[in-house]
């Protein structure tokens, strides 16, 4: 297998997760990894997340040592589509 390597044109994104058991932890790197591999392989999938935001899963995250902010999204069509409880599909390519 050939490893791709990063792009100079590239920029770095900092995510700080808290308020996860240990399990949660689990979940989210194996979920980073296979993002990780893909990457690195030059390979492409689908996988599915699923958020029980109303269960245990109550995440706090930082971005860029910064909150997540809801007005920026306010105007968007995936946050709209959650807020109305749909589905909502995301591609990173």
């Amino acid at each position: 297998m050939k490893w791709l390597k990063a792009e100079k044109d590239k920029v770095e994104m900092h995510l700080d997760i808290t308020n996860i058991t240990p399990e949660q932890k689990q979940e989210l790197l194996e979920l980073f990894s296979t993002i990780d591999i893909l990457g690195g392989l030059g390979s492409s999938r689908s996988f599915t997340v699923f958020v029980d935001g109303d269960g245990a899963f109550r995440a706090k995250i930082k971005i860029d040592g910064k909150d997540p902010k809801v007005k920026d999204l306010e105007n968007n069509k995936r946050y709209k589509d959650l807020i109305n409880q749909k589905d909502v599909s995301y591609g990173l390519d």
